[in-house]
């Protein structure tokens, strides 16, 4: 079957709450996306929230091809990806679009986008990064908002779902036109000079690694618990990287405080995450819900071991990995998360390169080359 961008060449609207070099799941997903589809010869707009660092990575995507229409928006404390845009349909009624795809079911960009695509008459696509599942007033705040998205799902022509989660999260109205289309790892992760070397000699720090935004729902505080009790039989350090969105950052110092030992926090570019990845023994995804988690695949494909709770594509994917091995990386609270990490401390380095190999060899079909031709395939679907 012949790709859509062979017949016509698209002009695609990408609207997101963030962009570049604002940094996570959503952000990575949608930049890589945009610079495959500008390879491809369309003409891609993202619309998004200003930031105060983006000239440089703004003039690099122009360059691509690339245009970013960054916008005034209101941030609501406690929830990073929901902002308010004044104006926002407005700006995206008045692009010449052939197509309207959002992303972020948490986000009220796709509101705006859904309305923007009735105006003209276009086709509007919906990526659905995961389903978030909160407690308290959050949960409260994500429960009018699955009600009031019935409208953007209906508006929808189509859905994009990360993973089987993620798609299993939605209605039943809405499952019948998504298609499962999983997060790609970009070539740097691969293309890394870094060579993987772990001994289990006794003077080795093993080094501990999280990526990810530093939010209760992360798990990031059972993974501090759970380091503490680890550290205690073995040489070992722990970082975080990632933006702080909520003052959790010296909740966790002041755990660290308590119980003496220290917390490494760092917020790299994506640019750098490779060699973050490679320096470290094991990459920790302790979150309560994802709709992929990026940081697993991202691990593996630079050389580092990654364990997960049984969210996103991670059980999925070590099944098909790893057989009857794939619950040594998967834990479901403190107790299970210290099992893991004595597991990856227990291997020997040829054990570790073998399951790296593994893993990697299974991760070449996780391109955003594989991922834009699949959503190309989505665009021009007549539904």
């Amino acid at each position: 079957m012949a790709s859509s961008n062979k017949v016509k060449s698209l002009t695609i609207v990408q609207s997101l709450h963030a962009f570049p070099p604002d940094m996570g799941g959503i952000e990575t997903h949608a930049y890589n996306l945009c610079l495959e589809l500008a390879k491809c010869g369309h003409k891609v707009i993202v619309h998004t929230s200003k930031h105060k660092d983006c000239a440089q990575i703004d003039d690099e995507l122009k360059r691509a091809g690339i245009i970013v229409k960054r916008h005034f928006s209101i941030s609501i404390p406690g929830f990073s990806s929901v902002k308010i845009f004044p104006f926002l349909c407005i700006w995206l009624a008045l692009e010449n679009a052939d197509i309207y795809h959002s992303h972020g079911f948490g986000s009220l960009v796709p509101f705006s986008t859904a309305f923007a695509s009735l105006i003209k008459r276009k086709k509007f696509v919906w990526t659905i990064h995961g389903i978030p599942k909160l407690n308290g007033f959050k949960f409260i705040f994500t429960s009018i908002y699955s009600l009031f998205a019935t409208f953007p799902l209906l508006v929808a022509k189509n859905l994009i779902c990360v993973s089987d989660s993620a798609k299993n999260g939605l209605p039943k109205f809405a499952q019948q036109k998504s298609t499962v289309i999983p997060n790609g790892v970009s070539n740097v992760f691969f293309d890394q000079n870094q060579k993987f070397e772990k001994t289990s000699k006794k003077n080795d720090i093993f080094k501990i690694l999280f990526v990810g935004r530093l939010d209760k729902s992360k798990g990031i505080f059972m993974l501090a618990q759970a380091f503490n009790s680890f550290r205690k039989k073995h040489d070992s350090s722990l970082s975080y990287n990632g933006p702080d969105e909520a003052n959790n950052k010296q909740k966790l110092l002041q755990y660290a405080k308590e119980n003496n030992f220290c917390i490494e926090f760092s917020h790299l570019p994506m640019m750098h995450m490779p060699n973050a990845y490679a320096q470290a023994n094991v990459t920790v995804l302790p979150s309560d819900y994802e709709g992929f988690g990026l940081s697993i695949i991202e691990s593996w494909a630079s050389k580092t071991p990654a364990i997960s709770t049984c969210v996103g594509i991670a059980p999925q994917f070590f099944k098909y990995v790893f057989n009857e091995d794939a619950h040594n990386f998967l834990f479901h609270d403190e107790k299970s998360l210290i099992k893991s990490l004595e597991f990856i401390h227990s291997l020997t380095a040829n054990q570790v390169e073998d399951y790296c190999k593994k893993a990697k060899d299974s991760l070449k079909d996780y391109s955003w080359k594989n991922v834009t031709q699949l959503t190309l395939q989505v665009y021009s679907c007549s539904n």
